[in-house]
């Protein structure tokens, strides 16, 4: 179970991270 969720927790900061740069981008096309 501990390597499942350090799996998860790596999987889920990766998706973060691909989600928070759409955003960024989405947010930065929104403002210009």
């Amino acid at each position: 179970m501990g390597i499942d969720t350090r799996g998860n927790v790596l999987t889920l900061g990766w998706e973060y991270q691909h989600w928070a740069e759409g955003a960024r981008q989405h947010s930065w096309r929104n403002h210009n």
